[in-house]
């Protein structure tokens, strides 16, 4: 996040960083799922298309990483909801199956971290901390002979961690994650959007960007 000529500017990296915490902080602390899956799957989306605009390709292999069994399911589960909570061009009466999108979430989350790794560097302690929940909850799941990214910090924590069940394990990660708060995510506007020139935004024109008259 950079301020400029008393404006405030964000780059895609510190986007994608600021959604996948959002979504590790509702998951840890039971907030509305339906909310995070949304987080996640903008997440997921702007990883990609940056990874595919720089050339880099796929970030992560699910069907190289996630063992056999749980591969579909995994991508089936995270494309359909996602699409069904942003559009009703087709299905506006219809409804879809929520029934484990918290368990959902959960691995999506821990997706888009590796996602996050594969493309930039800063390894947070809020994604390194999930990083190390997701190995206790869900050991069968992952390749994980694929994935050395564990920090040495967060390694002990999963130690500690290990003896709890879910509920205890999240309330206890929760707790570890508002000692290291994320200050410059705490923003304040200040401007008033209705008195001020609209934002500025110097890169290519995004269909009906900005045309809102207030």
């Amino acid at each position: 996040m950079r301020v400029e000529d008393g404006r405030t500017y964000v780059d895609k990296e510190e986007v994608a960083r600021r959604l996948i915490h959002s979504s590790i902080r509702n998951i840890l602390k039971r907030d509305c799922a339906l909310t995070t899956h949304l987080i996640l799957g903008s997440a997921t989306t702007l990883l990609q298309e940056y990874a595919k605009s720089i050339g880099k390709g796929v970030l992560i292999d699910i069907d190289k990483l996630v063992r056999p069994e749980f591969a579909k399911g995994m991508k089936d589960a995270m494309n359909s909801h996602y699409n069904f909570f942003k559009h009703a061009n087709f299905d506006a009466g219809l409804s879809i199956d929520v029934t484990n999108i918290s368990q959902s979430n959960e691995l999506e989350a821990f997706r888009a971290i590796v996602e996050y790794w594969a493309l930039f560097e800063p390894r947070t302690h809020q994604m390194s901390l999930y990083f190390s929940v997701i190995t206790i909850l869900y050991p069968d799941l992952y390749r994980w002979e694929l994935l050395e990214n564990e920090k040495p910090s967060t390694a002990r924590i999963r130690q500690e961690l290990a003896a709890y069940g879910k509920a205890d394990t999240f309330r206890l990660a929760a707790k570890a994650l508002d000692l290291h708060p994320f200050l410059e995510e705490i923003q304040e506007d200040k401007q008033q959007i209705y008195r001020k020139a609209p934002p500025h935004y110097d890169g290519p024109p995004h269909r009906d960007m900005f045309k809102r008259k207030f």
